[in-house]
């Protein structure tokens, strides 16, 4: 069983697609960090792509293609799992919102989610910090989000038999 996980979305072409659908020893889940939902948060956190990048790769491994009707997954039953910094300097609701739509969107099977802290020496540390209160109300929503998804992707497992490694 071969597991792929990036730590940045750049690192996932259509090669290694092609090879993730193709190969049965791959796992169909897949860790693809997004950070964040906001393009303008992204940009502050020198992430080097954008939320339309990021889903155009999710649209790739789902092979969606909207203007067509097809909808069908590149890869059998592909799942994701992502990283999310919650108040990353100068996030502003609106920006917390972005990153809710991204989740509502990919519905992740999983989410590691982090209160951002500014580190000593960072550009970021330098701008505008957020109070930590509205950093830990907006994780909890953010975890009651993911946590409502998760659910309703464990309960598509019920029933069925699976193979599974110990």
């Amino acid at each position: 069983r071969i597991r792929f996980m990036t730590s940045h979305p750049k690192d996932l072409n259509d090669d290694i697609i092609d090879a993730m659908a193709e190969s049965k020893h791959v796992c169909h889940n897949l860790h693809l960090p997004i950070q964040a939902g906001s393009d303008k948060v992204l940009a502050n956190m020198n992430r080097r792509y954008d939320s339309a990048h990021y889903l155009e790769i999710i649209d790739k491994l789902r092979k969606r293609m909207p203007d067509i009707g097809i909808t069908t997954d590149r890869i059998p039953n592909v799942k994701f799992s992502t990283d999310i910094i919650v108040g990353f300097a100068g996030e502003t609701e609106e920006d917390f919102e972005d990153t809710l739509k991204i989740v509502e969107k990919v519905r992740y099977s999983n989410a590691f989610t982090f209160i951002y802290s500014p580190r000593k020496g960072t550009p970021a540390a330098k701008m505008e910090q957020i109070p930590y209160a509205i950093k830990q109300a907006r994780i909890a929503r953010l975890i009651k989000l993911q946590n409502s998804i998760t659910k309703e992707i464990s309960k598509t497992y019920i029933g069925g038999v699976y193979r599974v490694l110990c």
